[in-house]
């Protein structure tokens, strides 16, 4: 089972824009890498979703793997000529996946979505903590459940005191 964090590289398309509207030279596509079963006949589903006229136009890996989960069916896909060709292949992928992972092929397919995120979330987050800044020391002071209630009567103390003594003169 090899959950390799992979990335397809797809060039733009805008070699004639100005420079300050083309867009980026290369986008990045990431590719969830599925256990080597499944990988084994998404390959050969979206080579022949290559071939067959598409009534859709989203990504042929992606077409491929919804088919085998069955979130899409061969008639929403393809046009009416090709139908039976994409079923027939799409049935035979299901029924080697099934004597594979019998029920579970539904888990196996969110088990590679859920190795990509976490691939992911490991090369965005840092492992390590910033140091206390001089308000988050302040705060343990002020907030702590006895030391704060001492500290703020003390201050209401001096404020009451200090208001007393310079309206005295007035009074």
């Amino acid at each position: 089972m090899s959950h390799a964090l992979a990335f397809n590289h797809a060039r733009s398309a805008s070699a004639g824009a100005p420079a300050c509207c083309a867009a980026p030279a290369t986008v990045i596509r990431p590719a969830i890498a599925y256990d080597d079963a499944i990988e084994a006949e998404v390959g050969p589903l979206a080579a022949l979703l290559d071939t067959l006229p598409r009534t859709v136009r989203p990504g042929t890996r992606w077409l491929a793997i919804n088919l085998l989960e069955g979130a899409v069916t061969p008639a929403q896909v393809v046009d009416a000529p090709a139908v039976a060709e994409l079923a027939a292949a799409v049935t035979a992928a299901q029924a080697r996946l099934a004597a594979a992972y019998g029920d579970d092929l539904p888990i196996a397919v969110a088990d590679g979505r859920y190795q990509f995120a976490h691939q992911v979330a490991q090369q965005v987050v840092s492992g390590r903590t910033a140091a206390p800044t001089r308000s988050d020391r302040i705060d343990r002071v002020l907030t702590h459940p006895w030391l704060g209630l001492v500290l703020f009567a003390a201050i209401m103390y001096v404020t009451f005191n200090l208001v007393q003594a310079v309206a005295s003169p007035y009074v």
